[in-house]
Parts: structure tokens; C-alpha cells; sequence
């Protein structure tokens, strides 16, 4: 073989690496981006199952207008973690409260929920 063709396989194996590199790259970035907003789903998911506790007079095992003691199981999750993160009430008062997702990306949500509304404070 020549020059010419030693040169063009060192040509394309560079090509090809740098289209690897590239490809991994969005791939992670498109990973963590779909992780985030799997989150943000649950979240708002629960959010609309806690609205409804919240409504629900306590003899039918709501918070007669209040989310002072709700968890994770009144809103009906068996656990508090699933396929897309680790989920946590805080901040609860009888008002609000806070709804803190780690995702396993490395990423984290935070939704205010309110009796009326829900609102995403911040994603990381």
C-alpha cells in the first residue's frame, strides 16, 4: 500500500473516533435531560394525588384541608423511591409543602405544592 492510503485510513479512523466521542456525549446529555423530566412528572403526579388528600375529609382518609401529615403512601405510592429517582416530602405545613426529587442522574427537582396549585422551583 501507498502513502496515500495509510493516510486515509488514519483519516477515517480519526472521523470515526471523533463521531464516537460526539455520539456519547449528546447521549449522556440527552440521558440526563429525559431523567429530568421524569422527574418533574412524578412529582407533579403526586402533587395532584396530594391536592386531592388534601380535599378529602379525614374519615375517608384525606387531610380535611390540611397536608400536615401527609406522606408518600397517601398519595399511592407503596415506596418512595422508583426507576427514575428517590422522591421526599419537606417543608410540610398545613398550607404547603415541598416535594425534593434526586433523580439518578445526578439531577433534582423541587415542586411547591399548594392546595390549588403546584409550581417547579427549581431543577438541577
Amino acid at each position: 500500500m501507498g502513502t496515500i492510503q495509510y493516510m486515509l485510513i488514519i483519516v477515517g479512523v480519526i472521523v470515526v473516533g471523533l463521531a464516537v466521542s460526539v455520539s456519547v456525549t449528546i447521549f449522556g446529555t440527552n440521558m440526563k435531560q429525559s431523567n429530568t423530566d421524569a422527574l418533574i412528572n412524578d412529582c407533579m403526579r403526586l402533587a395532584s394525588k396530594a391536592q386531592t388528600y388534601y380535599s378529602k375529609p379525614s374519615y375517608l382518609a384525606g387531610g380535611n384541608h390540611s397536608f400536615a401529615d401527609i406522606t408518600i403512601s397517601d398519595c399511592g405510592w407503596k415506596s418512595a423511591t422508583n426507576q427514575n429517582g428517590t422522591y421526599e416530602f419537606t417543608e410540610i405545613g398545613s398550607a404547603s409543602f415541598k416535594i425534593v426529587a434526586n433523580g439518578n442522574e445526578s439531577n433534582r427537582v423541587v415542586v411547591l405544592v399548594l392546595p390549588d396549585s403546584v409550581a417547579l422551583l427549581s431543577t438541577e
